[in-house]
Formats: C-alpha cells, structure tokens, sequence
C-alpha cells in the first residue's frame, strides 16, 4: 500500500495500474507525466520513515479519546484524583502535537472516586417541607392606590 501512497503524494489522483508493489509492476495510464523510480522511492522512504510519527499521534489521540469522560464538569467534581488524570492527559496531548519515534506512553491512572457524604433524611424532609410551606404560600398583590 505504500507503493501507491508514495506515487499518489507525487501526483494527485494519478490514473494507473500496478501488479505487485515493486517499480516494474506500474502500468502509467495518466496524461501527466509519470515520476521517475528514483522520486518514487524517495517518496516511499519519506512515509517509511514518517511511519512510526504517524502511529505515535494516532496511539496518542486513541488514548485521549477513550479519557475524554474525565475532562468532563460534572466528572471532574467527583474524581478524587483529578490531577493524575490532567498529567496523564497532559503527557497524551503532548504526545499528539510532537510525536515521537519510539514514545513511552504513561500508564492510565485508576479512576478513584470521592466519597460522597449521603444528606441524613432528617434534613431532606425538612428541606422538602419548606419547599411545600413556600408553594402553599398564598401569594399577597399588594396594589398601590394614588
């Protein structure tokens, strides 16, 4: 496939056809002219050694993806280790804008959540009669008379 890659990079959207993947397999049916072998495999080795780049940035915006729940508001309030995540995140991020040869990933942080303090029901009830007493409230118009 890189074969083909290589040719379209040198020629947009090239009219050809090619049995196998070497030089000597291309039949070139374009009205342009055809590239040389040599700009070819100049091409070829610029995306082999592109490659790895291009699997760190995809690896890295997997990786974001699959944690973007954490950068959530609502997420983000509940989680007891919220800083772990933003220096994963961080460390992805800058993983994706300045790729690497051969990147070290860092390990997902586990998610660990704040325990939350459940409201005594003593206080909800009193909280919902107050909030009956305020509906049940006849509402007084005081009209101003000149």
């Amino acid at each position: 496939m890189i074969h083909i890659l290589a040719l379209q990079k040198l020629i947009l959207n090239p009219i050809f056809s090619w049995i196998g993947n070497e030089w000597e397999g291309l039949e070139w049916l374009d009205e342009r002219t055809c590239p040389t072998k040599e700009e070819w495999e100049n091409e070829k080795a610029k995306l082999i050694a592109q490659q790895p780049l291009e699997n760190c940035k995809t690896q890295a915006q997997i990786l974001l993806n699959e944690s973007d729940w954490s950068d959530l508001y609502s997420v983000r309030q509940k989680l007891e280790n919220i800083n772990e995540w933003d220096t994963y995140r961080g460390i992805i991020r800058k993983l994706r804008i300045n790729p690497m040869q051969n990147p070290t990933f860092p390990d997902k942080p586990k998610t660990i959540w704040k325990e939350i303090t459940p409201i005594p029901i003593e206080e909800l009830i009193v909280a919902q009669e107050k909030i009956v007493n305020l509906i049940e409230e006849p509402i007084v118009n005081e009209e101003s008379t000149i």
